[in-house]
């Protein structure tokens, strides 16, 4: 999977995207301005005189102004996230304490996470819905949701799940989900044109006809451009499907893939695919939002032909995987329930992967109560600083008493919990500090704003006081910054490295050497360096470095394109094994700078 080529291809798809709507609202506006002078000319004889003209031209304006004013409201709206749509849908948020198959989904959209090296999204279960299917919606990897439907609970095994989930996450780290919000925001500009045509139409139908002829010509006047404006809205909903089409098809086919790179298993999303085929309902949502959103979904929401522009058929997918469907449909037709959970595929190899492989060990690693708290929201403010403290002791050695920036502001029941939570994490591997991290991100986002803020001043303050500052440490408070930040992604602004020589000197010679480091070490990174950028960085400063320069560097370097982003990934990869040795607090820094700058570090 070339990650960065998807990244590209994807904004390529949002241009063509925008191409296509502009060009369906001008071909819109010519039909409607043509029958709207034709209907005219029947009631009134038409208006030829400039004034006439002039009015004609004011209605295309009031369409367009309507049309963009409704997406940009649509737009506005959807910039909190997938849980937007999730809950639009009918979904409900997954807790810890909820029932084992809910609990064995979220864990796997965790298992998931960690191995993309991508923040964890917040599962969301539409309860109502017996349909198989799921979703995952979002404008951004650090907002977005997966959601899946009852009837993909208790219909499918683990490998199963774990296989439709991985398909999800393929369009989050291909950025589809990005697309998808685009389409809807668009799209529901032109829908809402219908909408008023067809509440025109519906006043008109219930109004009582008036004998007075000019009230008449005015009743009919109304229900011309209801008329018109329903005819608009009728045509722009079948021009939306064309666009739907030609944005994404292609992008389930590019997730299926993905799921199998992730899973190593595409038996398991081969019998997913059948199920829906057998299954009763197939993969129908019964929601009345779902019509809007059926592009997001795992397969046809609305039916096997309401649906059919926005997916590929079942039995092209099944083979694209490598199997045939009927066959799948006769093997699954004699077993009478769902299998066990395979350890193996058909062919004898191992089913799931090392990243899944990896991302169970660091998660499992973890105690059962580092694990509820990291699901507790005020519980949840209090791990995050303790995971920085942790990190500190474990990485220097010694044991030291928690400062009074951390402390401060805790009544004695929550002083007792951040004891107990330090004696956890000191029994806890630092493999699984930084998925324990990743697992805790969507729990912070459910504190009110004014706690959110809390929790990222008494990280810095950790951090200004410590007396020797780990390089990790910044990392996740960076992480956590960028997690809780309330502004819109960048757009990508900068496309050369020379533009950001200070911050990358200072992302640099901060990632490796916040520590001693010897004067020859330093001679060979600068040279590595110089090598890779083609300019030299700045000398490593005589003064410590202050984590807001640090934390500007970061979100500098943030604003780049992806491909500058993923060049300095390289070159920190390189330069951590300067010294021939690559420790795990240097690939944890690297999976989280990977994450902030939306770079996923295991799919490069």
């Amino acid at each position: 999977m070339q990650f960065f080529d998807e990244q590209d291809r994807s904004r390529r798809q949002s241009r063509l995207l925008l191409s296509l709507f502009a060009l369906a609202v001008l071909a819109l506006l010519a039909v409607t301005h043509f029958a709207f002078y034709g209907m005219m000319l029947f009631v009134d004889n038409a208006n030829t005189s400039e004034q006439g003209v002039a009015i004609y031209w004011w209605a295309d304006a009031l369409i367009l102004i309507t049309i963009a004013g409704a997406s940009f409201y649509r737009w506005l709206t959807l910039r909190r996230g997938g849980i937007i749509v999730a809950q639009e849908l009918g979904g409900e948020l997954v807790d810890i304490n909820d029932g084992q198959r809910y609990l064995q989904a979220m864990n796997i959209v965790e298992e998931m996470a960690v191995a993309a090296t991508t923040p964890a999204p917040s599962l969301f279960i539409l309860k109502n819905e017996q349909g198989i299917n799921a979703f995952a919606a979002g404008s951004t990897p650090s907002n977005a949701v997966i959601a899946l439907t009852q009837g993909a609970i208790d219909n499918l095994n683990r490998d199963q799940v774990q296989a439709v989930v991985a398909h999800e996450f393929g369009h989050i780290v291909n950025r589809d989900i990005r697309i998808n919000f685009q389409m809807m925001a668009l799209l529901f500009g032109i829908e809402f044109i219908a909408l008023i045509g067809r509440h025109a139409m519906a006043v008109v139908g219930s109004s009582r006809p008036r004998r007075n002829s000019s009230s008449g010509k005015g009743t009919l006047a109304i229900a011309v451009i209801g008329g018109v404006l329903f005819l608009f809205g009728s045509i722009g909903a079948y021009l939306a499907k064309l666009i739907k089409l030609a944005v994404n098809r292609q992008r389930e086919y590019l997730a299926d893939a993905t799921a199998v790179e992730f899973t190593r298993y595409p038996e398991a999303l081969a019998t997913a695919l059948t199920k829906i085929s057998q299954h009763r309902t197939g993969g129908r949502v019964l929601h009345e939002n779902t019509s809007a959103m059926a592009h997001l979904f795992f397969y046809r929401p609305l039916g096997s032909w309401s649906g059919r522009g926005t997916h590929p058929p079942l039995a092209d997918r099944v083979a694209r995987l490598g199997y045939q469907l009927d066959a799948l449909q006769d093997a699954l037709a004699e077993k009478l329930v769902s299998p066990p959970v395979q350890k193996t595929r058909s062919d004898g190899k191992v089913a799931s992967s090392s990243l899944l492989n990896e991302a169970h060990q660091r998660l499992a690693g973890l105690s059962p109560s580092l694990v509820a708290a990291a699901h507790n929201p005020s519980l949840a403010a209090i791990l995050i600083p303790a995971i920085v403290i942790q990190r500190a002791t474990s990485s220097n050695g010694s044991q030291v008493s928690p400062p009074e920036a951390l402390t401060q502001g805790l009544d004695q029941s929550a002083l007792s919990c951040l004891n107990e939570l330090t004696a956890n994490l000191e029994t806890t591997g630092p493999s699984s500090l930084l998925a324990l991290t990743e697992i805790t991100l969507p729990t912070l986002k459910q504190l009110p704003p004014s706690e959110q803020r809390k929790l990222r001043k008494k990280l810095k303050q950790l951090l200004e006081h410590a007396e020797q500052p780990q390089a990790f440490q910044w990392c996740l408070a960076v992480l956590v910054e960028f997690y809780l930040e309330q502004e819109p992604p960048h757009r990508p602004s900068i496309r050369s490295m020379r533009k950001l020589k200070g911050p990358l000197s200072l992302v640099i010679w901060s990632f490796f050497t916040l520590g001693e480091t010897s004067t020859q070490l330093q001679d060979n990174i600068a040279e590595l360096a110089r090598n890779a950028l083609g300019f030299d960085i700045a000398k490593r400063e005589a003064t410590p470095v202050e984590f807001s320069h640090f934390l500007h560097a970061v979100q500098r370097i943030n604003c780049a394109t992806p491909l500058i982003k993923r060049n300095l990934l390289n070159l920190l990869e390189k330069l951590a094994q300067a010294d021939n040795v690559s420790t795990q607090a240097e690939l944890d820094m690297l999976k989280s700078l990977s994450i902030v700058w939306d770079c996923p570090l295991k799919l490069r």
